[in-house]
């Protein structure tokens, strides 16, 4: 049965942002932001590879923000999330 985003948010509510199923699942977005991006930005790559690669990031930095819209408790895409960018 499919959640509407109220039920959604709901569940996530009850979270604290300090669960192993938490910490893991944000480990897991931003490891999958930080590498679509770097592959995004490689020297060498054709327009076409490139675009494609955009998207993969775009993607995933969307699937982040829809976690944040619904009241995920760790910050997805803040910039202190991603030390390659130190």
């Amino acid at each position: 049965m499919r959640m509407s985003d109220e039920k959604l948010k709901e569940a996530l509510s009850g979270l604290t942002g300090h669960e192993p199923f938490v910490e893991a699942v944000s480990q897991i977005l931003v490891d999958m932001l930080d590498d679509e991006r770097d592959a995004a930005i490689q020297p060498n790559l054709s327009p076409e590879n490139r675009a494609y690669n955009c998207g993969r990031t775009a993607a995933v930095l969307g699937i982040c923000e829809y976690f944040e819209n619904l009241g995920w408790k760790k910050a997805l895409t803040s910039k202190e999330l991603h030390p390659s960018d130190a």
